[in-house]
């Protein structure tokens, strides 16, 4: 195989190939041999059995001739036959079953005769033969029966031999089976022995190239100078070592495309074997089920620490092998939504060797749907009280010639539309705030913290004089943040108004602002009720109320903190409510304070 063409043998590659192919053939001859010799003995056997059964058969039809001839002799004639064929057992059985003469015991001692089987066969039909064990004699016996009649009565005369006598009478022809097949064997061995000889140093040159091609060298080429079929041998591991490599290529890079595919999906995909093991896992997967895919190859989904009901549906799915599909709460990961459908996979042959699980986080858009629905819901109820009471009032104004009552009506339509106006912009506000295309957005500016707290001041003034509530603002330092002057007003003064509405009278609101940490926090405290835990989780959420009765009495929309919030997250920022019932409210804006190179008039961040 190699260009020197010398013989790369290993030391004793001969009594390998010989130990390889030799035993092999051996054990093979061994194993076709025993059913050919086991065969070949039944014929044997069965011929001998024949031969005795047909002996016995005319022995019993020759002596039946003999006592017919001489009647009254019938002992002397049996004791005449029984001396020239002593191997032969011969019985003289009476029509009543009792035995009148054998050659190998005493009548008087021996039992009724006419149960045995080869004697009611031939009472039955004239001859029988039989193969049985002797209860008298305690041996195996070939069995031949013959009934016939003699100076008027029935008898049956039976002769027999034993078993072990029919079989040494062919042991010698086994045995010369025997030495045959051994002699075929030994004949084997011999030829297999000399032709490994030859075969071993012809294969020696072909072992290292196949070495090397398993070793994955697929560029080694063989040298084809060698006889016949190996000389095939050696071109065809050339072809081999061609295809392999050409194919080895094509899957390297089609495994690099499908692993760069399946971990560039957002679907989580799982391949899993039927017994429930991970085949393989992408990132997206790992990640919706917070696993860590160091090792995960080989695992079992239950030692992942996934959710039972999830590994409850992989099982489902590896058994029916249908496609399943299936929304699902995963309580082990804090309720997370998940869309999970399964596909089998299927062999080359259709059979189904495991289960591909593909799997969605619907969660954020289940959130979105439930948030939409609870809009919906939210606005038509708002939108439903001033259009109802605009609807009553304006029919009522259609009858009344009483100008005091229809100046009143006119009054109370006037409120609801200016109600209606203010939800409609609030949601408008909101809309803005919410919409992804931030070039819609005021731009920013560097703000004076001071100067913005007054303008709130000012724009309050004329709410809070009316409830003499007094509005303090403390602020010393000469802060500054950057923002939409507009929107930062809108936040702080839907703060300052909610304090007002719902502080009592002659209270004071105060507004303050510090830094800490590179963060701006405006801080808005009032002396109101106070609001309880369960309510401050809620409080940000559009249209939601501590008190509905007291919200419709003091005005508003509902949206005002909900506003609040997003222009917040629209500076990059957050709002908090600190408060205990019947100690008042501390609202707080955090703002981050950007480095002096970001202090550009770039549009805010949604």
């Amino acid at each position: 195989m190699f260009a020197d063409g010398g013989d790369m043998r290993p030391p004793g590659s001969g009594r390998s190939l010989l130990w390889r192919f030799g035993l092999p053939i051996a054990l093979i001859q061994i194993l076709a041999s025993i059913p050919v010799a086991w065969i070949t003995i039944s014929i044997v056997e069965d011929f001998n059995q024949s031969r005795v059964e047909s002996l016995l058969s005319r022995d019993t039809k020759h002596l039946e001739s003999l006592i017919k001839a001489d009647p009254g002799q019938e002992r002397t004639i049996l004791d005449q036959w029984h001396e020239s064929s002593p191997d032969i057992r011969l019985t003289l059985i009476g029509s009543a079953g009792d035995v009148r003469w054998d050659s190998d015991g005493n009548t008087q001692t021996m039992g009724n005769h006419g149960d045995r089987p080869e004697v009611l066969a031939a009472v039955r039909s004239g001859n029988a033969v039989e193969t049985r064990f002797s209860e008298t004699i305690g041996e195996g016996m070939t069995y031949a029966a013959r009934r016939f009649s003699v100076d008027g009565q029935t008898v049956v005369i039976r002769a027999s031999m034993r078993s072990d006598l029919t079989r040494s009478q062919i042991m010698p022809i086994i045995w010369s089976i025997l030495l045959v097949l051994v002699g075929l064997l030994l004949v084997t061995l011999c030829a297999v022995a000399y032709v490994s000889r030859d075969v071993s140093r012809l294969v020696g040159r072909l072992s290292d190239g196949a070495k090397k091609l398993a070793a994955g060298d697929f560029d080694h080429r063989a040298d084809t100078n060698l006889p016949g079929a190996l000389r095939s041998l050696g071109l065809s591991l050339d072809q081999i070592a061609e295809d392999q490599g050409e194919r080895i290529r094509q899957f390297s890079v089609q495994q690099s495309e499908m692993q760069g595919i399946l971990f560039a999906l957002r679907t989580g995909v799982i391949a899993m074997g039927l017994d429930g093991h991970v085949i393989s896992m992408n990132p997206a997967a790992s990640s919706i089920l917070s696993v860590d895919q160091t090792d995960i190859r080989g695992q079992q989904l239950d030692e992942l620490g996934i959710d039972a009901e999830l590994i409850a549906f992989a099982r489902a799915a590896a058994d029916t092998g249908d496609h399943l599909v299936s929304e699902m709460s995963l309580d082990s990961l804090d309720g997370r939504q998940i869309v999970v459908q399964s596909e089998p996979i299927y062999a080359d042959d259709d059979q189904q060797v495991g289960t591909l699980l593909v799997l969605d986080d619907v969660t954020r858009m289940r959130q979105l749907e439930a948030m939409r629905t609870d809009f919906a819901s939210n606005v038509s109820h708002e939108l439903r009280t001033p259009i109802t009471a605009i609807q009553g009032y304006a029919e009522l104004l259609i009858d009344e010639d009483d100008d005091a009552k229809r100046r009143r009506y006119i009054d109370v339509l006037v409120s609801n539309a200016g109600r209606l106006s203010a939800i409609i912009e609030d949601l408008l506000s909101l809309s803005r705030l919410e919409d992804s295309d931030e070039s819609r957005l005021p731009e920013r500016e560097t703000l004076a913290v001071h100067e913005l707290l007054d303008e709130v001041v000012i724009g309050c003034g004329d709410e809070a004089e009316g409830r003499s509530i007094i509005l303090e603002v403390k602020c010393d330092e000469p802060l500054t943040c950057f923002g939409s002057k507009h929107l930062l007003e809108q936040a702080v003064s839907n703060l300052v108004v909610n304090a007002i509405r719902y502080g009592p009278p002659s209270s004071t609101v105060q507004l303050a602002a510090s830094v800490t940490e590179s963060k701006l926090h405006i801080t808005v405290a009032d002396e109101g009720p106070g609001i309880d835990e369960g309510s401050c989780r809620r409080l940000f959420e559009r249209f939601f109320r501590v008190d509905r009765g007291r919200s419709r009495e003091v005005g508003g929309t509902g949206l005002g903190l909900a506003i609040v919030k997003h222009i917040a997250q629209a500076h990059g920022g957050s709002v908090e409510v600190e408060s205990t019932p019947g100690e008042g409210s501390v609202f707080t804006v955090s703002l981050p304070i950007p480095s002096e190179h970001n202090l550009n008039n770039a549009p805010i961040e949604s």
